[in-house]
């Protein structure tokens, strides 16, 4: 069984105690479901449940007891660079276009701390691709000029995700790890 975030901690392994407060019970009885089938009477040997969440605190603590959980810290300053420098690269590869000027990926790295890479570059959302849409919005604003991304733009967009991402200073850890 694997599950994504968003359906681990919502539903299938929800606290019951923050369940969805209907009077049914649904994600209460999700949860009892799932002990069952992993330990009860009929134990399943050969199934296997892979998660990923940075919310644990609302993972139910007898699904936590059964978990072997593993942390993957959020990248250093030197992953952070690499990670910006490849996805640029991979991007220009691919365009004839390419709206990113020089880019100081050092700046970049040592100002992104906390960030996850999906945060950064993630191929679905991101600094990455918020200033590639910006860079197309101002290019047809300015009637086909092409708007170059500076490292300034990445810094401003930096800024806006770590407000959105946390609002307290961040730990520098992601996953399972002890609550201070």
């Amino acid at each position: 069984l694997v599950y994504k975030e968003k359906h681990l901690t919502k539903s299938l392994a929800r606290k019951r105690e923050l369940s969805d407060g209907s009077s049914h019970g649904t994600e209460g009885r999700l949860v009892n479901m799932l002990l069952s089938f992993l330990d009860g009477f009929d134990k399943q040997d050969n199934v296997y449940l892979i998660g990923t969440t940075n919310r644990k605190n609302v993972i139910d603590d007898a699904i936590l007891q059964r978990l072997y959980p593993i942390e993957v810290p959020l990248p250093d300053v030197v992953s952070r660079a690499e990670l910006v420098r490849r996805r640029m690269k991979k991007h220009s590869a691919t365009v004839t276009i390419n709206p990113f000027g020089e880019i100081d990926y050092d700046i970049i790295a040592r100002n992104s701390e906390g960030l996850s890479g999906r945060d950064l570059v993630g191929e679905k959302q991101g600094i990455f691709l918020t200033l590639l849409h910006k860079a197309k919005e101002l290019t047809d604003q300015n009637s086909g000029r092409l708007y170059l991304v500076s490292t300034q733009d990445w810094l401003e967009e930096i800024q806006k995700t770590k407000q959105k991402v946390f609002p307290i200073k961040p730990s520098g850890k992601m996953g399972f790890h002890k609550e201070e």
